[in-house]
C-alpha cells in the first residue's frame, strides 16, 4: 500500500470518528437531559398522585370516625345509664355491639359485675381484660395528645398494654374535641374512649362518668366493631366493579391487613402511594393507598418521555445527516481532487513526448552550430534550460500521480552517488550562474554502491531547483556527501531566508506555498519536495530541513540546510531486486 493510500486512509478514518463523535456527544447529553427531566417529572406526578390518595384516606378515616361517633351517641346520648346488675346485664344483651360492662360508684367500689353475686364466665374473663383499669380508673381521664404515637404494641397475646384516651364532655363533639396532658379532677360529666391491647388486637371501651360520680364502662365487642367499620368502607374488595388499577387497605397495630378493597394486587413489600395514621382511639391503625405504577407512569411521564424521546431522537437524525452531508462532501472533494491528479497527469503525460523530442533537436543544433554562432548558441542554451525545467515539473507530476496509486519501485543498480551528484550539479551550473550563485561540492562518497539512479536524480534535481528558486540571493550553495557503513548522506545548504522551525514540516507536504516572503516572486507546484521525500523514504533514508540556529543561539533561519539519508548497500554485497517502496521502507522508521 503506497504512503499516499495509507494518509488518505488515516484521514478517512480521523474524519469518521470526528463525524461519529459529533453525532454521539449531543446525542448522548440530550438523552441524558431528558432522562433526568422525564425522571424529575415522574417523581412531581408521583407526589401529587400521593397527596391525592391522602386526600382520599382522609375522607375514608372520617368515614371510621363516623362510626365510632354514632355507637358513642347511640350508647350514651339516650339518658341516664342503668345503675342496677339486671338493667346492666340486659343492656349487653340488648346491643349486641357491646360485649361486657362494668360500674364503678363514687367510692370506687365495683358495683357491676357484682363482687359477691354469682358471675358469668363472660363476667369474669371480662374482669380479667379490665383489671388494671379497675384497680386505678384515673386512667380514663388522663387526657393523651391526640394521635398518641407511644402506643405500646402487643408483644404475644398474654402482653397487655392500655391506651389513654381523651376525656369528653357531654357537649363536646367528636373524638377530636380538646385535651388535656395530666390528671385532672374527675369533672361533673365525663365520657369518653379508652382504649388498650389484648389478645386479638385492640379494645376499645366507652366510658361514662355521671354527676352523682358513678363511672360506667361499655367493653365494644371487636368483631362486632370490626363489621360495622367495614361496612362503612366500599363493599367491592375484589369484585367486578373495583378499580383494577387501586388498591386501599387498613392495617392493624401488627402490619396486618383488617380490610382492603380494589383491583389492583401490590408486590410484596411495595411501598404505598399515601399513608394515613388514624386518629384516636384508632390511631394504632393505618390507612394505606397503593396504585398501580404504570398507570401513573401512563398517566403522567409517558407524554412527556415520548416527547423528550422524539426531541433527541430528530436531532440525531439531524446530525446523522449533517455528518453524511460533511462525508459526502469530504468525499466528493477527495474525488474531485483525484480527477485533478489524473487529468493534469495524462496531460503531462501527454507532453512527455514532444519535450523530449524538442529537447533533443535543441541540443543536437547546439552541438552544430553552437561553436560558430554565439547568439544562437546562447538562444540554443536558454531553450535547453527551459526544456529541462520542463522536464523536471513533467516528471513530478507524472511522480505525485504514481504515488497516488502505487508505492514508488526500486530499480537499483550498481553506482556512484558522487558521479550522480556531479551530473545534477553540472547540470544545474548554467541555472545558478544566471542568478550568479555559486554551486560547491564537496564529495565524500564515491565508492560503488546499490542505488537507484533515476530516483536519486529526481530527488537532487527538486532540491537543487529549489534552491535554484529561492536561495538566489545568498550566493552560495553547498552540496556535500559522506558515505559511512550502509548509510549515504546527501546535504544541500544554500544562505537564503531559510525556513522557520514552525513551516520546516509543512513544506513537505503537497501543493503547501508557505506565506512568506520566501514565495514572493518564485513559480512552483509545491510538490518536489514531498516526492522528494516519499523517493528518500522509498530508500530506505529520509529527507529533513536541519534546524538552524542563527548567531548567539537564537532560532533560524539562516538560510536552509536539507539532509539526505538513503541506505545504499555495498556494491559488493548481492545484488538487490526491485522492489516497491513499501517493502523498501519496511522497519526503517517511516514519519507520517
Amino acid at each position: 500500500m503506497s504512503p499516499p493510500i495509507r494518509r488518505h486512509l488515516r484521514a478517512s478514518r480521523r474524519l469518521v470518528a470526528a463525524l461519529a463523535l459529533m453525532v454521539l456527544i449531543p446525542a448522548a447529553l440530550l438523552g441524558g437531559l431528558a432522562h433526568e427531566v422525564v425522571v424529575a417529572d415522574r417523581h412531581r406526578a408521583q407526589r401529587a398522585v400521593g397527596s391525592l390518595v391522602a386526600g382520599e384516606l382522609h375522607q375514608v378515616e372520617a368515614r371510621l370516625l363516623g362510626v365510632l361517633e354514632r355507637r358513642r351517641a347511640a350508647l350514651l346520648d339516650r339518658g341516664p345509664a342503668p345503675s342496677d346488675t339486671a338493667a346492666l346485664r340486659a343492656l349487653v344483651a340488648e346491643h349486641p355491639a357491646v360485649q361486657q360492662v362494668f360500674l364503678l360508684g363514687p367510692d370506687g367500689q365495683r358495683l357491676h359485675p357484682p363482687a359477691l353475686g354469682p358471675l358469668s364466665a363472660e363476667e369474669e374473663a371480662f374482669l380479667q381484660r379490665v383489671r388494671g383499669l379497675l384497680a386505678d380508673p384515673s386512667r380514663l381521664v388522663i387526657a393523651e395528645e391526640e394521635g398518641a404515637s407511644w402506643l405500646p404494641r402487643r408483644s404475644s397475646s398474654s402482653a397487655r398494654a392500655t391506651l389513654p384516651v381523651r376525656a369528653r364532655t357531654p357537649g363536646a363533639r367528636g373524638p377530636r374535641s380538646s385535651t388535656s396532658n395530666k390528671a385532672v379532677a374527675v369533672p361533673a360529666a365525663a365520657q369518653g374512649w379508652y382504649a388498650w391491647f389484648w389478645e386479638d388486637g385492640l379494645q376499645l371501651l366507652l366510658w361514662q362518668r355521671s354527676r352523682a360520680g358513678y363511672l360506667l364502662g361499655l367493653e365494644l365487642d371487636r368483631y362486632r366493631l370490626l363489621a360495622d367499620l367495614a361496612a362503612a368502607l366500599p363493599d367491592t374488595p375484589r369484585g367486578h366493579l373495583a378499580d383494577p388499577r387501586r388498591r386501599t387497605v387498613l392495617v392493624d397495630e401488627r402490619g396486618g391487613a383488617l380490610y382492603q378493597w380494589g383491583g389492583y394486587d401490590p408486590a410484596p413489600g411495595a411501598s404505598p402511594a399515601a399513608s394515613v395514621a388514624l386518629a384516636a382511639p384508632l390511631q394504632a391503625w393505618q390507612l394505606q393507598g397503593f396504585i398501580d405504577p404504570r398507570v401513573t407512569a401512563a398517566s403522567t411521564g409517558r407524554s412527556l418521555a415520548l416527547a423528550a424521546g422524539a426531541g433527541v431522537l430528530a436531532v440525531t437524525l439531524a446530525l446523522c445527516g449533517l455528518a453524511l452531508f460533511l462525508w459526502r462532501e469530504s468525499t466528493r472533494a477527495a474525488r474531485e481532487a483525484a480527477q485533478r491528479v489524473s487529468f493534469v497527469s495524462r496531460v503531462s503525460h501527454e507532453l512527455k513526448t514532444p519535450l523530449t523530442n524538442i529537447r533533443m533537436y535543441s541540443e543536437l543544433l547546439e552541438a552544430e552550430f553552437g561553436a560558430g554562432e554565439p547568439r544562437a548558441a546562447g538562444y540554443l542554451q536558454i531553450v535547453n534550460s527551459e526544456c529541462r525545467r520542463l522536464s523536471r515539473l513533467i516528471e513530478n507530476v507524472l511522480s505525485f500521480a504514481r504515488q497516488q496509486r502505487t508505492a514508488p519501485m526500486l530499480r537499483p543498480s550498481v553506482g556512484r552517488v558522487d558521479a550522480l551528484v556531479r551530473e545534477l550539479i553540472t547540470a544545474f551550473e548554467p541555472a545558478f550562474a544566471a542568478r550568479s550563485v555559486q554551486l560547491v561540492f564537496d564529495a565524500q562518497a564515491a565508492r560503488p554502491v546499490w542505488i537507484d539512479a533515476d530516483a536519486l536524480r529526481q530527488i537532487l534535481n527538486n532540491l537543487l531547483s529549489n534552491a535554484e528558486k529561492y536561495a538566489g540571493g545568498g550566493k552560495l550553495v553547498q552540496v556535500s556527501t559522506r558515505a559511512r557503513e550502509g548509510v549515504t548522506e546527501i546535504r544541500v545548504r544554500d544562505q537564503g531566508p531559510g525556513i522557520s522551525a514552525a513551516q520546516a514540516e509543512r513544506v513537505f507536504e503537497p501543493f503547501v506555498r508557505l506565506s512568506s516572503a520566501l514565495d514572493e516572486g518564485a513559480s512552483g507546484t509545491g510538490i518536489g519536495l514531498g516526492i522528494a521525500r516519499e523517493l528518500a523514504r522509498a530508500h530506505g533514508g529520509d529527507l529533513l530541513l536541519e534546524e538552524d540556529e542563527a548567531e548567539g543561539g537564537a532560532p533560524g533561519p539562516r538560510g536552509a540546510t536539507f539532509v539526505l539519508t538513503l541506505r545504499t548497500a555495498s556494491a559488493s554485497e548481492p545484488a538487490v531486486e526491485a522492489k516497491p517502496a513499501s517493502a523498501a521502507t519496511a522497519g526503517s522508521g517511516e514519519r507520517a
